[in-house]
């Protein structure tokens, strides 16, 4: 699913509308954003949409004020079941089926004024989907802090820290961008005053990382107006590659690890110098602890899910008959072995998150989990740029990097004398 999201205020005329059907052709959004157009919906020739093939899902309510929000969905995503659940002044809130898993889609255009923004920090606190995935895309008119501007004035502190509270409280985490990091520009005659912010972007909870983790936003070329083009892209994914040995600290926990370690350590022995016999014993100890780790260890998710349901038996049990002794015992024991799983679901949240400064206190799971889903995002490669071409294709891009490696490596040798020998020699 790729939106576009654009803060065009000549839409009207020729240029700017001939830069959108050039980003269309290009990315192929399912969703076209345009803010703050400074005209009426009809100033645009329904035949335009109807040439890019779109249609209108609705604008924003702003009383006697013309609409600054135009949102409009391709011929192929109006089947998805589009449905406008909030529609205020300053942003629409769709619901929509992707991949068959329903979810959230807001496009934002805040107010120039921080104390009239404050109403749209409240919104989106009420339109919070929770647990649904979500998107939240557009010009915020706010910055995080002085990192995002480039010239000018320093942001006023208040607006930057309700921006970071709102965004904190509503879950939301920065899609990782693509080219521009301010989106925003104004230029002067003279070059040296000129202004740049990061005012649009696109931020998702929790869930949607979790459904999409290969979501990525590209700050386009800006032309035609003074904000940068804004696309987000899912990319697909392609398959899973194999992932390297990983010592889980969780382990230590079991009973039976170091009995495991000490086994292989001591039953092999290399005729091999002392550095060189460590490193076999260490290989032999990966094997077996990978396979300790299938047939005895077990999935720590599994675990905690299974040792839940038997605690829940138990407690069943109880409710329905008498509670005896064998019962209640059952249940102790049932306590701490789902104590122990959960301790080791948090550890192997904790090390898989590199979050390792939270020591003790409550668990964090979802916190950590979250840690290790941005951690993922962050490192895909889901952008490409070779030579003026941007590839943010999946399979185009593992197929281009495939054959540059190929090339590289079955390039015939071809060594040339360096004139440097010959003034070593003489």
């Amino acid at each position: 699913m790729n939106v576009l999201y654009w803060n065009a205020r000549g839409i009207a005329n020729a240029p700017t509308q001939e830069a959108l059907k050039e980003m269309c052709r290009k990315f192929q959004p399912k969703f076209v954003c345009i803010a703050e157009p400074m005209v009426d919906l009809s100033g645009v020739s329904s035949s335009f949409w109807r040439f890019l093939g779109f249609n209108l899902v609705g604008v924003n309510d702003r009383g006697s004020l013309l609409p600054n929000i135009w949102l409009f969905a391709s011929n192929e995503a109006i089947g998805r079941g589009i449905q406008v659940v909030n529609n205020v002044g300053q942003h629409i809130t769709i619901s929509l089926n992707f991949q068959n898993v329903s979810c959230y889609v807001t496009c934002v255009y805040a107010s120039t004024a921080y104390g009239v923004r404050r109403k749209l920090w409240s919104s989106l606190l009420a339109t919070k989907p929770d647990p649904s995935p979500w998107l939240v895309i557009g010009d915020f008119n706010s910055v995080l802090g002085t990192h995002e501007v480039c010239g000018g004035h320093p942001p006023p502190r208040i607006s930057c820290k309700e921006f970071q509270a709102t965004i904190d409280e509503c879950g939301l985490i920065h899609v990782l961008v693509h080219g521009s990091l301010f989106t925003w520009v104004k230029t002067f005659r003279n070059p040296f005053s000129r202004i740049e912010r990061r005012l649009d972007r696109a931020l998702c909870n929790a869930s949607w990382l979790a459904k999409w983790p290969l979501s990525v936003s590209i700050s386009h070329v800006w032309v035609s107006s003074d904000n940068h083009p804004l696309v987000f892209k899912v990319n697909s994914a392609v398959g899973k590659p194999p992932t390297s040995f990983r010592f889980l600290n969780a382990w230590c926990s079991h009973p039976s690890f170091l009995a495991v370690v000490k086994q292989v350590w001591d039953s092999t022995s290399f005729s091999c110098n002392y550095m060189q016999t460590v490193m076999n014993k260490l290989k032999a100890t990966k094997k077996q602890l990978i396979l300790w780790n299938k047939d005895t260890f077990g999935n720590i998710h599994q675990m905690v899910e299974c040792k839940s349901t038997a605690l829940k038996q138990i407690q069943d049990a109880i409710s329905i008959s008498s509670a005896t002794a064998q019962l209640l015992q059952l249940e102790s024991v049932a306590h701490t072995e789902l104590s122990n799983a959960l301790l080791q679901q948090e550890q192997y949240w904790k090390q898989k998150s590199r979050q390792m400064w939270l020591k003790e206190g409550d668990r964090n799971s979802k916190f950590f989990h979250t840690c290790a889903k941005i951690k993922v995002a962050k490192a895909q490669i889901s952008c490409l740029v070779d030579g003026s071409n941007m590839i943010t294709d999946a399979c185009t891009i593992e197929d281009r990097i495939l054959a540059y490696y190929k090339t590289l490596y079955s390039s015939s040798l071809v060594v040339q004398d360096s004139p440097l020998l010959d003034m070593f020699l003489v």
